[in-house]
């Protein structure tokens, strides 16, 4: 199938960038943070291509696009909770010394232009005189409640948009619009990507009340 390929491959290479590239996000490291573009850009795209893989049958009943992909309802919903689990602990942990919150938001304020720099100024006057664990303390108990929610299907419009408001604040505050404005970038960033898989497990409309219901059935849903 054309469309299979056509995932299949840039997956594949996404993951090679993000090993031989991107130090795979940080995360072995323990600095990673969706603060600090957890878990890295490339591992983001090959998460949407298998998530959007086309399964070889269509899915008659499914409410979502994520649905719909090879890997069923119920391992792309264990995906979205997995994701959104890393995101909470990652974001839990300190973040200092190179590669940390602090660490990034010097570097980038060096780089971005005008209004991105004056944010970048006053986050790290913030920074200085609170606890660098408050933002990610707090964000990973958002995180937690956007991937159990999905997982579980309890209101799920309203905790994926939670989702795509989390993605647009890192994204445009600590990240800069993933670098994109400074011209020295190689993608855009976390944000977009996390916001197309918001999008992918999004319910269509009138659906959303049966995702609960329809949970325990899920795990049958392969490929």
């Amino acid at each position: 199938m054309p469309g299979r390929r056509a995932l299949a491959v840039p997956a594949t290479w996404a993951l090679v960038v993000w090993v031989a590239d991107e130090g795979m996000g940080g995360l072995p490291s323990g600095v990673s943070s969706l603060l600090t573009r957890y878990p890295g850009a490339a591992l983001l795209y090959a998460v949407a291509a298998a998530v959007l893989l086309p399964a070889r049958e269509p899915r008659q009943k499914a409410a979502a696009a994520a649905e719909m992909g090879v890997l069923g309802i119920y391992w792309s919903r264990a995906t979205w909770l997995g994701l959104w689990m890393g995101a909470a602990l990652f974001s839990a942990l300190p973040q200092t010394g190179e590669g940390g919150l602090v660490f990034m938001l010097s570097t980038d304020q060096a780089e971005a232009p005008g209004a991105l720099r004056s944010l970048d100024s006053s986050e790290l006057r913030w920074l200085t005189v609170r606890n660098t664990t408050v933002p990610g303390i707090t964000l990973a108990v958002a995180c937690l409640a956007v991937g159990f929610a999905v997982f579980l299907g309890v209101l799920p419009r309203l905790f994926l948009s939670v989702g795509v408001l989390i993605a647009v604040a890192t994204w445009v505050a600590p990240e800069n619009l993933g670098g994109i404005l400074t011209g020295s970038t190689t993608d855009v960033g976390t944000g977009p990507v996390l916001i197309l898989l918001a999008v992918a497990f999004w319910p269509a409309g009138g659906r959303a009340g049966r995702w609960l219901a329809r949970a325990g059935g899920a795990a049958g849903g392969g490929a």
